[in-house]
């Protein structure tokens, strides 16, 4: 966050791995979580984070553009 570098954050819903835990801290982030509702998922039923796959990557990748100030 000091250094105000541009950060895109990948996290799964899980409490103990969110983005409200570990960040980003960075005015310049964008955070992206899966779009299932997994309520309560403490990663035990879920090893492989295959929610993860459900990250749009069209939009990680927009923000990226946006984050680095190369928006078309």
């Amino acid at each position: 966050a000091g250094l105000v570098r541009p950060v895109l954050g990948f996290y799964p819903r899980a409490r103990s791995c969110g983005a409200d835990r570990w960040g980003p801290y960075s005015p310049r982030s964008r955070v992206f979580t899966p779009r299932r509702d997994c309520a309560g998922c403490v990663l035990e039923d879920c090893r492989r984070n295959a929610c993860m796959e459900t990250v749009n990557l069209v939009e990680a990748r927009q923000a990226a553009l946006e984050l680095l100030g190369q928006a078309s």
